[in-house]
């Protein structure tokens, strides 16, 4: 074997090196998955998605279990390599489902989600949506008052000088029930498109980082399970 040669590479040093450089990876990954995940709620305006904020916690296990796995490659302690095993197989299977439930939104889920985050949503905040994304109302700019109404739309530039309903929000003028709303892109629009580009990226990255998951685990098992060449054996008896 390349051990019995003499060759580092397939056995104690080179398994050592690839389970440092692998969480090494973790690490920057971790904080990728983060930053993704939190631009995609920030995309979708929406801060009740369990999907993304899952993601956000597997990052942030990920970060701690990469400096568990750098640690414990470093000592070569059983315990903490044992340790290290369980707890990133664990995490290997929360985030392969959550990567796969981010894949597999299709267009009508991804509408009941925006609409059901909407709904929570006061009118400061929707406010806020409709600056940040330029959009007026969630479907209907014309219904203000509905469960998912909307504040006026005049801080946007296409509400500039129009005195549309949607724009002023005075439902109680009629001489503005006859001007069609200026504004024609609504929200669940714009932020549709952005929800779903954010999601199957986040997901994909998770999937990738959940494979290389299994990975880490079976270089772990596989280093546990060598001996230390200059370890002194003579320590032991």
């Amino acid at each position: 074997s390349l051990q019995t040669m003499g060759l580092p590479c397939g056995g104690f040093t080179c398994t050592k090196t690839a389970l440092t450089v692998l969480n090494g990876v973790f690490m920057l990954v971790s904080i990728a998955l983060m930053a993704l995940a939190g631009y995609s709620r920030m995309a979708a305006v929406v801060t009740s998605i369990n999907i993304l904020s899952g993601l956000i916690v597997c990052g942030v296990f990920l970060f701690f279990v990469s400096l568990l796995g750098l640690l414990s490659a470093r000592l070569h302690n059983q315990a903490m390599l044992f340790f290290y095993i369980i707890v990133l197989f664990l995490l290997f299977l929360l985030q392969f489902a959550i990567a796969c439930a981010c894949l597999a939104v299709n267009s009508s889920q991804q509408e009941t989600i925006l609409e059901a985050a909407w709904g929570q949503l006061g009118n400061y905040s929707r406010g806020d949506a409709q600056r940040l994304f330029q959009c007026c109302g969630f479907r209907n700019p014309m219904q203000l008052d509905e469960p998912l109404g909307h504040p006026p739309c005049a801080p946007l530039a296409c509400c500039s000088g129009s005195a549309s309903l949607c724009c002023t929000g005075n439902l109680n003028s009629t001489a503005n029930l006859g001007l069609a709303c200026p504004c024609q892109l609504n929200c669940l629009t714009a932020t549709k498109a952005k929800f779903n580009r954010a999601a199957k990226l986040t997901g994909s990255v998770g999937l990738l980082v959940s494979f290389a998951e299994i990975a880490g685990v079976w270089l772990a098992i596989r280093y546990r399970n060598l001996k230390d060449p200059r370890a002194d054996l003579s320590a032991f008896l």
